[in-house]
């Protein structure tokens, strides 16, 4: 709110008003990241075993796929729109304390170890896709080098299911090119060529 009064008191209505339709928009897709929904969920993802053997064999990958392709997906260019027990699950594995810092669709990020700025994330959500019980995502890794990597979550009454991780060596914008690409996955191009997720 003060950055829309301010934008206000500089006599500049229409950003002005871009930043009103932002904050909207932005409300309107994330989910309540409160300090009591995120201990929930981080309890809830913490009890999600990673089976690391069936990544690395792709054992449960043509299962998930599957039903990824039976499965209407409402897409999202905001990683705020993760829903709280992947966005959760995925700041374990980081290390953070909030939800995972990835930036929106098309926004500034560390893409190299040549741009280096504090201040940017070092992933970038390239696609996020929600259906009633999966969630498909798919982000830029910077830092050093820059890699394509994907991770595919089936939930259950807030709960992680089942979930596979990789990364792929292509460009992906969309379920279609993710499913695809997948499906043509070698087996070292799982878990061991890129860590897991984050």
């Amino acid at each position: 709110m003060p950055l829309l009064l301010l934008l206000a008191c500089q006599g500049s209505s229409e950003k002005a008003a871009h930043a009103s339709a932002k904050v909207a928009e932005s409300s309107r897709i994330a989910p309540a990241y409160s300090a009591d929904s995120m201990r929930a969920a981080r309890l809830a993802a913490q009890r999600y075993v990673i089976d690391t053997m069936a990544i690395l064999t792709k054992k449960r990958l043509p299962a998930l796929l599957e039903k990824l392709q039976r499965t209407k997906l409402r897409t999202y260019t905001s990683a705020q729109a993760l829903p709280p027990v992947v966005a959760a699950f995925l700041a374990l594995k980081t290390g953070a304390n909030g939800p995972p810092e990835i930036a929106d669709r098309g926004a500034p990020f560390e893409a190299t170890d040549v741009v280096y700025d504090n201040s940017l994330p070092i992933r970038q959500l390239i696609y996020l896709g929600q259906g009633d019980d999966m969630v498909l995502l798919a982000y830029y890794q910077g830092g050093f080098g820059l890699s394509v990597h994907v991770a595919i979550f089936q939930l259950r009454h807030n709960k992680i299911q089942d979930m596979w991780s990789g990364c792929l060596t292509g460009d992906p914008t969309a379920k279609e090119d993710l499913i695809q690409q997948l499906h043509e996955l070698p087996l070292e191009r799982t878990i061991t060529g890129c860590g897991l997720c984050f």
